[in-house]
């Protein structure tokens, strides 16, 4: 019996890890503004493709209370499910988180930009909501 408790904390030892700090000298874009009554910080890293959505809390000195990683558009992944993916402006406007993101089909079809805005559901980010704008340099072959 001591064995299988022994064997069974190891394996939730094992799991129970502490979580990666953000690298905050990777940062290549950033923002911070208010979406509805919430104040809310976008960083864009060099080490991964996802957007890092944090509520923060207000007068806390950049005290971070919730976190929310957006790494899929359109339920395809950034890393996998498009050729690229390169977020192009974020801004806050009139109470809502809004990106122009940049999407290159794993076709050669060309890059799309998309006018995406950051889905917050029960006060935490949850995904984007995206519609294609224009479309630019398309891919010919000869």
């Amino acid at each position: 019996m001591k064995i299988i408790f022994l064997f069974v904390l190891a394996v939730f030892a094992a799991g129970v890890g502490e979580a990666s700090e953000f690298n905050y000298k990777r940062v290549l874009m950033a923002g911070t503004g208010d979406v509805g009554n919430l104040l809310v910080r976008y960083l864009i890293s060099s080490d991964e493709s996802c957007i890092f959505i944090q509520n923060l809390l207000p007068g806390g000195k950049g005290t971070v209370s919730a976190e929310k990683k957006i790494c899929s558009l359109a339920g395809k992944s950034f890393d996998d499910g498009y050729t690229a993916v390169d977020v192009k402006e974020g801004a806050f406007k009139d109470g809502k988180l809004l990106f122009k993101i940049g999407v290159t089909p794993l076709q050669p079809i060309g890059e799309s930009i998309m006018s995406c805005e950051v889905i917050f559901y029960n006060g935490l980010a949850d995904h984007l909501s995206c519609q294609e704008k224009v479309e630019i340099n398309e891919v010919t072959c000869k």
